[in-house]
């Protein structure tokens, strides 16, 4: 079979960097291919060469003559006055144009006799077109636009100009544009950006239901290893590798073994040279030469692979006061629209916390009201007289874009992390930023870049709490393992605002969702939140089960407790055990009530006025619930756990 698209002996220089030299490859139809590698490496000037928008430096991209594509870039062009209806709609031109021109000729025939000359001609014209409306499923497109938007998270602002939506707002309506364009050949750069987890997965479902051959960029390594049927990865030189992503990092390990082991062959020969040319009288003769182009040999490759290392280092947290930081009974509404009610969060050593709920629902605002940069309408935030908030933002870094990276991290000269005074030049060094990089201005480096060093500022400000708002967007697999490396060693706590479920799994102690704009805590990692929902959800779609599991605001939520005289058969446990658990569920419920008493009292507008002595007792009590109803459910899981086990 013919590839739909092959490159040839292609060559591309970005400024001094040479980005690729003689690379070739194709694409046959049905293929799903995924880039990988680090940031900066040139995957978004690939795409842009594939999609035409520019020109390599040498090499050719042949696509085969009658191959549509559709590209999905990572800065999107709208008009100023273009409504997400508009855009996406323009996706849908040839089928609109072809309704269109079936029903003037429906029209047309609904007026002639039969003997129309070119009769069979438009009866076999209409038939084509039909024919064509109905593969497109075209007859509904106004349907198939608002659908689609509505998947993406748009509709409630549908018909906004675009001038006034965000970034991440403009990118998922770009995203609808190029999925229903259903082209025979997809690029996506980074799809899943600015998608919460749900449209994360939905999508996944759309591009394997839905799109022949894809080519995709993406950190989300769920998402490559469900959709990825081959990967090439641009490193130092192009590799191929057939298979899904675990194939390839069995691969990629194995390679990256096999180089570490020449490294450290590498530094022993050098060490060898080192000292002979030390011990050595300096000659200009033909072997010393030899030599000495042999030692810059073995620097250069030492050199190369050292850069390759990443670190993110964070420092010991100081100590916490008895309140870390703490949201009670908080409301916030944006144009009359609420978006949080009554909403509570308590932050307790050693959380790592992962905010999920779907877009636009307040995640961002929820976190910039924590770090204190947004008012609320009602209830408290209280924070620690110990407590150190480090806040990292969506938006990359809030400095003068000409500012240089170097001036960015730091205004002095050493950053300090915990008790280690490293040099800014050092420091950003271990973020993958060179002296090259560190000497342009922000605007010039890559999301990637821009992403790590945006992490670095926050990092070295020695927080004992971190705020993050999608962390990993724009990094490379590679600076995300030393991202999750960092936090799942900190010893403080981290809230994460994140739409990767493989970062959640590995960084969260548990998971924070919004629901009915309230916040529901879920003791656990994002599996163990997913096992939960889906529990949740098959007991309410069938009515003889009994009440589904829920979670109340501040606690997580295995099944409810069986009430007194309700209980059931308990297989695996010994009497005593069945009566502990029984008397825990019972005690679970009598905490619960109380606790929901509580909440209530504190997202009461009027105990600020009048009873204001009253809220630190509250306060105080809810904490203690929530710790009590925490050893309850831990112990009550460990018995549930040992019935299932035995049953």
């Amino acid at each position: 079979m013919d590839n739909l698209l092959n490159v040839r002996d292609l060559t591309m220089s970005y400024g001094t960097d040479l980005l690729y030299q003689g690379v070739g490859f194709g694409v046959a139809a049905g293929e799903k291919i995924a880039f990988v590698g680090p940031n900066g490496c040139g995957k978004s000037t690939l795409f842009q060469i594939l999609a035409g928008q520019i020109v390599p430096d040498e090499g050719e991209v042949i696509i085969r003559g009658d191959t549509t594509l559709g590209y999905l870039a990572q800065e999107e062009k709208f008009g100023a006055h273009d409504t997400p209806r508009d855009v996406v709609a323009r996706a849908l031109l040839p089928v609109r144009r072809a309704i269109e021109e079936h029903t003037e000729l429906s029209e047309k025939l609904s007026h002639v006799d039969g003997s129309e000359e070119n009769l069979d001609q438009m009866l076999e014209r209409q038939a084509f077109l039909q024919e064509r409306i109905q593969k497109s499923g075209g007859w509904s497109w106004e349907h198939r636009v608002e659908e689609m938007l509505d998947r993406l998270g748009v509709t409630t602002w549908i018909d906004e100009p675009a001038r006034n939506l965000s970034g991440g707002q403009r990118r998922r309506v770009d995203l609808a544009r190029v999925l229903l364009e259903s082209p025979d050949l997809l690029l996506l750069d980074e799809p899943t950006n600015h998608l919460d987890t749900t449209a994360v997965e939905w999508l996944e479902d759309w591009l394997i239901d839905h799109v022949h051959t894809l080519i995709f960029v993406t950190h989300d390594r769920y998402f490559l290893e469900r959709i990825a049927d081959r990967i090439l990865e641009i490193d130092d030189d192009f590799y191929d590798y057939p298979g899904n992503f675990q194939t390839f990092m069995e691969r990629k390990t194995h390679r990256d073994q096999v180089r570490e082991r020449t490294e450290v062959r590498n530094k022993k020969l050098l060490e060898k040279e080192l000292q002979w040319l030390q011990g050595s009288v300096k000659s200009q003769n033909k072997r010393s030469k030899q030599r000495l182009d042999r030692i810059d040999d073995l620097r250069q490759e030492t050199s190369d692979w050292q850069r390759r290392v990443i670190e993110m280092p964070l420092g010991e947290p100081g100590d916490f006061s008895d309140t870390i930081l703490s949201a009670r009974g908080i409301w916030k509404s944006f144009d009359g629209d609420n978006l949080l009610e009554s909403a509570n969060l308590d932050l307790r050593p050693g959380n790592r916390l992962g905010i999920i709920g779907p877009n636009g629902c307040g995640k961002s605002t929820l976190l910039k009201i924590l770090a204190g940069q947004e008012r609320i309408d009602a209830g408290t935030v209280e924070e620690g007289k110990l407590t150190d908030i480090a806040f990292l933002g969506q938006d990359h870094l809030d400095v003068d874009p000409d500012t240089t990276a170097i001036e960015a991290v730091s205004q002095n000269h050493y950053v300090w992390i915990g008790d280690r005074k490293i040099h800014r030049r050092d420091y950003l060094a271990l973020y993958l930023l060179d002296s090259r990089l560190q000497k342009m201005p922000v605007r010039i480096l890559s999301g990637g870049q821009k992403r790590r060093l945006a992490i670095a500022r926050a990092f070295a400000q020695n927080p004992n709490v971190l705020l993050l708002d999608e962390p990993t967007n724009d990094l490379d697999i590679l600076s995300l393992q030393a991202l999750e490396e960092s936090l799942r060693t900190f010893e403080g706590c981290v809230i994460a605002i994140s739409h990767d479920r493989y970062f959640l799994n590995r960084v969260c102690t548990a998971i924070v969702a919004f629901e009915d704009k309230k916040l529901v805590r879920y003791e656990g990692d994002y599996d163990a939140y997913r096992k939960r929902r889906e529990a949740t959800d098959s007991q309410k779609m069938s009515p003889t089960q009994p009440p589904p599991a829920t979670s109340s605001p501040t606690s997580p939520s295995p099944p409810p407790p069986t009430k007194p005289g309700r209980s059931t058969p308990r297989a695996g446990l010994s009497y005593r055990e069945k009566q502990r658990l029984e008397a825990l569920e019972t005690r679970i419920a009598q905490v619960e009530e109380e606790q929901q008493e509580v909440e209530d009292q504190l997202a009461d507008p009027s105990l600020y006025q009048s009873r204001v002595d009253d809220v630190e007792p509250l306060n105080r009590r809810l904490r203690a619930l929530q710790t009590e109803l925490d050893e309850l459910w831990e112990k009550w899981a460990e018995l549930e756990e040992r019935k299932e086990r035995s049953s």
